[in-house]
């Protein structure tokens, strides 16, 4: 019997996790599993890796030879499953996509939609979170890419950037909302009332919001049965206003808009999908933008 890449990473995970139980926990094992298959990787070495201590469990010196040589193994064979992937293309590829609450109810949905129209068989995993999540996420390698904020992304070395355009953001309540009758409406009088946002950046600190969630239905859903009042674009709540369901209040803040757009790792060859994504994500971003700018026109 030849030693095989799992011996290897159940090495390496038990030397990260300190314990059988908690190496066991990570890799789906029951603990006489991982035991038997440590047992198995020193027989073919011919040495002990693991002491067990008061402690835990320690590496001895040829451990640490192996858990170190370990994690390059696993790397490279990792790197080796995503250059293949990139190979085969969208065909039989995959993407894995992160994105923000309002940009995923903007445009995400719907560039996704036009991508898998042409790509039928590609395999798509889309995430929504708050886009500090998703900024660590796209460090750690788990996403592909990230459509989120990026006023802090921005200024990240380890990340390309790449905004994409502005939508004018609006206060929005339901129809009978004290505000709605209004005539000269101030931010401080809106704050009077509960906001509902998803997480908000430090740019646009002049609002709080008292109530976060992680999807724009939740927000909206709050906001038709409640007086609490929700921050969203035009064209997110165009249908709901011709619908009466919620009311945009009059008050437009020049510096209340998105600021989202493409991170990804820098240095990190994008799959053939990401770039499809990206260039169905840009057409459907422009098109409202277009829209958005006929509207101004005839209002």
């Amino acid at each position: 019997m030849k030693i095989q890449l799992r011996h290897i990473q159940h090495a390496v995970a038990l030397a990260e996790e300190g314990s059988y139980t908690a190496a066991a926990r990570r890799l789906n094992l029951s603990q006489p599993a991982l035991s038997r298959s440590i047992q198995v990787l020193e027989d073919l070495l011919g040495a002990v890796l693991f002491d067990r201590t008061s402690g835990g469990i320690t590496q001895t010196p040829i451990g640490s030879i192996v858990v170190e040589r370990g994690r390059v193994l696993l790397h490279d064979a990792t790197s080796v499953e995503r250059e293949v992937r990139l190979a085969l293309g969208l065909d039989t590829g995959s993407l894995t996509i992160g994105a923000g609450p309002y940009p995923a109810n903007i445009s995400v949905g719907t560039a996704c939609g036009l991508l898998l129209r042409d790509h039928p068989r590609l395999s798509v995993d889309v995430r929504v979170a708050d886009w500090q999540s998703l900024l660590q996420a796209v460090l750690d390698g788990t996403l592909d890419l990230a459509v989120v904020e990026i006023s802090t992304a921005a200024t990240d070395t380890r990340l390309d950037v790449e905004a994409l355009p502005r939508h004018q953001g609006y206060f929005i309540c339901n129809p009978q909302h004290p505000l709605v009758r209004e005539t000269a409406l101030t931010l401080d009088q809106v704050r009077a009332f509960p906001i509902v946002s998803s997480t908000l950046p430090k740019r646009v600190g002049a609002i709080e919001a008292t109530i976060r969630v992680d999807t724009f239905r939740l927000l909206r859903d709050i906001v038709i049965h409640s007086d609490v009042i929700g921050l969203a674009t035009a064209s997110q709540v165009q249908a709901d206003e011709q619908a009466g369901l919620v009311s945009r209040l009059p008050l437009e803040l020049p510096w209340m808009h998105s600021q989202y757009g493409f991170v990804r790792l820098r240095n990190r060859t994008p799959s053939p999908a990401a770039l499809a994504f990206m260039d169905k994500l840009r057409e459907v971003e422009a098109a409202l933008s277009g829209n958005a700018a006929e509207r101004a026109r005839d209002g």
